[in-house]
């Protein structure tokens, strides 16, 4: 019995298959963290991009609209920062909902020093779930006190001139317009230009 003992404890000893359960149970941390840094620094990015694309949109639009409170228009049309709010909103990022916040800004300091420039700021604080493995916490907490990392996107348009020559402009090579099916387009008072050509079709 002692001998059939003995053979036993050996042979368990020889036995490898529960070698890899330690082994990856180690290796789980640094797994989890390179897939959290993958997945989550991506959607990160992702977000930036669509948040910039809001931001440009809606700066924009209140560079379009151009109006602010106290002024005569203000009986027409939207303030400014009310356009660039809803505009960024169509595109996901509604000022006050989801850890965001889009601010709208008058008279900013233009890229060529005029002081008549519009300004729309979105930040959204995005959460961080794997990566919180790895020990990284983001630079900031949402609401509810989660950990995130907080991403931001600014843009800058000038109002258009009151005199501008055009009223729509679109760059690119090829057709820079084209116009499928539209026989009752009416385009009086207003200009194109492209550097391209314009195309019409099924209408004159």
């Amino acid at each position: 019995m002692f001998a059939a003992l003995i053979g036993r404890l050996a042979g368990f000893g020889r036995d490898r298959r529960g070698s890899v359960s330690p082994m990856l149970t180690l290796l789980m941390i640094p797994i989890i963290g390179a897939l959290g840094m993958a997945t989550e620094a991506s959607s990160w990015y992702f977000a930036k991009r669509a948040m910039q694309n809001a931001a440009d949109s809606a700066a924009i639009a209140a560079a379009t609209n151009a109006c602010a409170s106290g002024q005569s228009c203000d009986q027409t049309y939207p303030f400014y920062n009310v356009e660039a709010a809803s505009v960024a909103a169509k595109f996901g990022f509604q000022n006050g909902v989801s850890d965001t916040t889009v601010v709208a800004a008058n008279n900013v300091t233009c890229p060529n020093g005029d002081t008549n420039c519009y300004k729309v700021t979105i930040t959204r604080k995005l959460p961080i779930y794997l990566t919180r493995v790895v020990g990284f916490a983001g630079d900031t907490t949402t609401t509810s006190g989660m950990p995130a990392q907080l991403a931001k996107a600014e843009a800058i348009a000038s109002p258009r001139g009151q005199n501008s020559p055009y009223c729509m402009i679109a760059l690119g090579s090829g057709n820079s317009f084209t116009i499928n099916g539209g026989p009752n387009v009416n385009l009086a008072g207003c200009n194109l230009y492209g550097n391209g050509n314009l195309k019409c079709n099924g209408a004159n």
